[in-house]
């Protein structure tokens, strides 16, 4: 069993190693734009809507950007993104707040998942890689604590990997909150 782990987390580090040529994550994000096309259309309902109903959202031009998805800036991704996406693209309503207009980073709290240290919404086996990545070769996440997948607040290591390999694989309980669904990063005002 332990030389299942050290070859998985040896096989991460060197894709870890090849992936960090492309570079670090872009925290930058425009809200709304759910699947990241730089366009907030219908695409974004749908692909927000497959995410709140769990349906698999893997492909490229589907993957879900997490901080895009928290539509009305509630801190919280649920329907209630949906309907403010609607209202504003088909029935004339506000638009969603900053930042909108223009690429940006969140200027409030930032919601996140346990684990999901690579922001796409799902923890999965990309998530390992990116914590690597950052531990590696110092490629920041977003946000540092989707990538705490252990929950044990004591900054990221190799253990925080290994544990989502291990969750992957069904060989732990799960991650601690905010998990399966995103929680917040702080608490806002």
């Amino acid at each position: 069993m332990k030389s299942v782990k050290f070859l998985s987390c040896f096989c991460l580090g060197i894709v870890a190693w090849i992936g960090s040529a492309f570079g670090a994550e872009n925290c930058n994000f425009r809200r709304g734009d759910v699947n990241g096309d730089n366009v907030v259309n219908l695409t974004d309902v749908i692909v927000l809507n497959g995410y709140l109903g769990n349906t698999n959202i893997t492909s490229t031009s589907n993957t879900l950007r997490l901080r895009a998805a928290d539509v009305d800036n509630d801190n919280d991704v649920d329907g209630q993104d949906v309907v403010f996406l609607q209202d504003f693209l088909f029935s004339g309503g506000p638009q969603p707040p900053p930042p909108f207009a223009v690429a940006g980073l969140d200027p409030d709290c930032t919601v996140f998942i346990r684990g999901d240290a690579n922001g796409d919404g799902r923890v999965n086996s990309l998530d390992p890689q990116r914590i690597v990545d950052h531990i590696f070769f110092m490629n920041p996440l977003c946000v540092l604590a989707s990538g705490d997948a252990n929950g044990d607040g004591g900054g990221l290591d190799s253990s925080d990997a290994a544990f989502v390999i291990d969750f992957l694989q069904g060989q732990n309980a799960g991650m601690k909150a905010p998990f399966p669904r995103a929680g917040i990063l702080c608490d806002c005002p």
